[in-house]
């Protein structure tokens, strides 16, 4: 795959890692991955141009690994790849309030785009969360995945309506491809 946007970013997913996949099978955690993995490897990955954080979510939130932790294509990819499936609830208020945390203030040149994928309803208030990330100049995309996720919500996380997709398990690839032209354009 060719290089499709280089940029300098910070680029963090906000991954549902939740018990909203479990009806659709944990199979599809995987294709949620190899969704992110294809998103990445669409951008140069290096500590001058486009960094990667992922915060990955079920009843809590954990942070798998900071935007220093991406410095190269290879090792982001490896670190992707041995994400695990937690189960429990679907708390994406709580993931996106550890999401701020993750950018440097000091880094005001480089553009800051947050990525959610979510499968399910939100358990928790997420609209708070999401406010926080777009006053701090974070632009919000959302991607509903399966057919459980709560569509208005992620239109109230997304920074505009436009910044909403929806796919099922089959078509993230395509998927993938659109969303990346969004954050390279965005």
């Amino acid at each position: 795959m060719f290089l499709v946007c280089v940029a300098k970013l910070d680029l963090a997913f906000v991954i549902d890692g939740s018990s909203s996949f479990r009806g659709s099978g944990r199979g599809n955690f995987r294709r949620v991955k190899n969704f992110v993995k294809r998103i990445v490897r669409s951008f140069k990955i290096s500590p001058v141009h486009t960094r990667v954080a992922v915060v990955l979510f079920g009843s809590y939130p954990r942070v798998i690994f900071k935007f220093r932790g991406s410095r190269r294509l290879r090792s982001t990819l490896r670190s992707i790849d041995r994400l695990r499936y937690l189960g429990g609830a679907t708390n994406l208020g709580k993931a996106l309030g550890r999401t701020p945390y993750l950018f440097n203030r000091r880094s005001n040149r480089r553009a800051k785009v947050v990525v959610v994928l979510s499968g399910g309803k939100s358990r928790d208030n997420s609209l708070k969360p999401a406010r926080v990330l777009k006053r701090s100049g974070c632009l919000v995309f959302a991607v509903g995945v399966g057919r459980h996720f709560g569509a208005g919500e992620l239109l109230r996380v997304a920074s505009s309506r436009a910044h909403v997709l929806a796919a099922r398990f089959r078509t993230l690839a395509t998927s993938a491809s659109i969303l990346t032209k969004k954050v390279c354009n965005g």
